[in-house]
């Protein structure tokens, strides 16, 4: 599996939209380091270039003068033999003079030769000074005996075979320093061109790195830039789902609401949101959204057989692979389940899951998503429970679950005013349970509550959805039926009371309930008199024997208009 599995779908998750944008991004950061580098080593080769150029020409500069010394040395020596002989031929004293001028030239240029001699390899530094030591004393020898009129003999020491043979040997050895001279500046011209075409080279590849080190910045840039843009939208749509919630009613809205921001923000997931059962032994599926024919949410997650609900942390599964697994994951795409954890308590469980050859790099992907989204949806159902157990425990008996004495108030007096307004009729049925204060003295307060608890259950399972029962006080209910004639209410207070006297046969002992039915308009026009109406009847039904039900009397203005109609 590609990445271990993604990293085991990137640690399944971690952390919420705005972590990745926060964390430091080297990616980005490395092309401008390399920018930087390319700029110093360009810089610095370019400067090192200069030097090792300017030192090259100023060598070859050198070897320039040498050659240009060799030349003079030369043209002296040849200047000196030409004068030489010129005056042992004709005695003109004019050639002296352009004797002793060569041989000042090549005095000048005798130290370029004592160099040249010494870079020469394999020559004795000594031999061209000595053969010109050896040449200036033969023409100044020919020049003395040229003086003296000796002409023939000055002549013929210039010819002879010592004479000729020493400047042949000095000639040589000035052809050979010129062309020592002309291969070191070849050379030095060689390294010159190496060094410019290296420099150039080295700036433009330089360049070319450098542009493309921007550009590759540029994208992490833009990248990173999309990806900021993309966790803003996220969140944006994070905190709108958060204070959509907040005006939530119930868990279908909040249903509605979470299957909507889910298709926005992971529009390629499927998801399913299960929440606990009542005995918190299962998790039921309360929603599902994406769902695909390969990949339908199950309707019922055993809790036992969850990780995420046994560890309270993230779960990775897929069927492929060595790794841990939930029991109730038999599906061959990949999924990642979320507790929803929000003030210390596990309120349910979120489930994301995806098929394809990349199910789990998709997954791990949105693993940063899925928990940011988790939290939010889990915040919001903590305040929704939250807030109907707080509306429950203002509105509701605690013990029988019933509609509080407050709650009965209000509720009776908005349906009297209607019925006075509109004409319907509404019915109230007061239910004391028979001799429970006797119960309680004889088989404890443990059992008079569990009775009580199960004729409220009672009671509940026989009303329409708009009828309200209440527990009116101690062992006494009192049913509310809106748009009840008191016949209808009688009939219905008689089936109440036989079903709580079924109870005896489950609990073991004599479960019975006296009924007082009163109703609006035909018994009162106001609420404290509808109550007494009813208690009044109630007692009535005490006298008569109890477990039975007792009808209000008509008031008179009732019956009065009862005859005239």
């Amino acid at each position: 599996m590609t990445g271990e599995k993604a990293d085991s779908f990137r640690g399944a998750s971690a952390g919420g939209p705005g972590d990745d944008v926060e964390r430091p991004n080297r990616a980005y950061l490395w092309p401008i380091v390399a920018i930087v580098v390319i700029l110093v080593v360009m810089v610095t080769s370019a400067v090192a270039g200069f030097v090792y150029i300017e030192r090259e020409r100023s060598h070859a500069g050198a070897i320039v003068t040498e050659l240009e010394q060799i030349r003079n040395y030369r043209y002296g020596v040849t200047n000196q033999m030409e004068s030489a002989r010129g005056y042992a031929t004709t005695g003109n004293t004019a050639l002296l003079k352009t004797f002793f001028g060569a041989s000042d030239m090549v005095s000048e240029n005798v130290q370029a030769l004592r160099r040249l001699a010494a870079k020469s390899p394999g020559r004795s530094q000594a031999d061209p000074l000595r053969i010109a030591r050896q040449l200036d004393g033969l023409w100044l020898r020919s020049i003395g005996l040229a003086r003296r009129g000796a002409r023939v003999e000055a002549d013929a020491l210039l010819n002879s075979p010592e004479a000729v043979e020493a400047l042949a040997r000095i000639r040589s050895q000035l052809g050979r320093y010129e062309t020592e001279a002309r291969e070191r500046h070849a050379e030095h011209d060689r390294r010159l061109g190496f060094a410019w075409h290296l420099v150039i080279g080295i700036q433009i590849v330089g360049g070319c790195l450098s542009i493309a080190g921007l550009a590759a910045s540029y994208r992490h840039v833009s990248r990173d830039a999309r990806r900021r843009r993309q966790a803003m939208r996220q969140a944006e749509i994070l905190f709108h789902m958060a204070d959509v919630l907040q005006s939530a009613s119930g868990q279908e809205d909040a249903n509605a609401v979470l299957g909507a921001t889910a298709r926005r923000l992971l529009p390629h997931l499927s998801g399913a949101l299960y929440l606990f059962s009542s005995a918190r032994d299962r998790l039921v599926l309360s929603t599902a959204w994406n769902e695909h024919d390969d990949d339908i949410a199950p309707p019922n997650i055993l809790a036992s057989e969850c990780w995420a609900v046994k560890r309270g942390k993230v779960q990775a599964n897929s069927r492929s692979g060595d790794a841990l697994r939930c029991e109730h994951h038999l599906s061959d795409g990949a999924a990642i389940e979320v507790p929803m954890v929000a003030r210390g308590e596990v309120h349910g469980l979120i489930r994301f899951s995806a098929n394809g050859p990349a199910q789990e790099q998709e997954l791990a992907e949105a693993a940063t998503l899925i928990s940011a989204l988790t939290d939010a949806v889990s915040l919001a159902l903590s305040n929704i429970a939250l807030r109907d157990k707080l509306r429950s425990q203002a509105l509701k008996d605690p013990l029988t679950g019933l509609y509080n004495r407050r709650y009965m108030e209000d509720s009776l007096q908005r349906f009297v005013s209607l019925s006075q307004r509109s004409g319907t009729p509404a019915s109230v049925v007061l239910i004391d349970l028979d001799h429970f204060k006797k119960l309680n003295d004889e088989h404890g307060h443990l059992i008079g509550d569990t009775i009580l608890r199960a004729v409220a259950d009672t009671v509940s399972g026989t009303l329409r959805e708009s009828d309200i029962a209440c527990r009116y006080g101690g062992e006494e209910l009192l049913i509310i039926l809106p748009d009840c004639a008191l016949a209808d209410a009688v009939y219905k207070a008689e089936v109440i009371r036989a079903r709580v006297e079924t109870l005896s046969n489950v609990h073991g002992v004599r479960v019975t309930a006296s009924l007082g039915v009163a109703s609006s308009p035909e018994n009162s026009n106001t609420v404290q008199d509808l109550i007494l109406q009813a208690d009044t009847a109630l007692y009535e039904a005490k006298r008569g024997g109890r477990n039975c039900v007792q009808a209000a009397a008509a008031r008179p203005n009732s019956l009065e208009l009862s005859v005239a109609a």
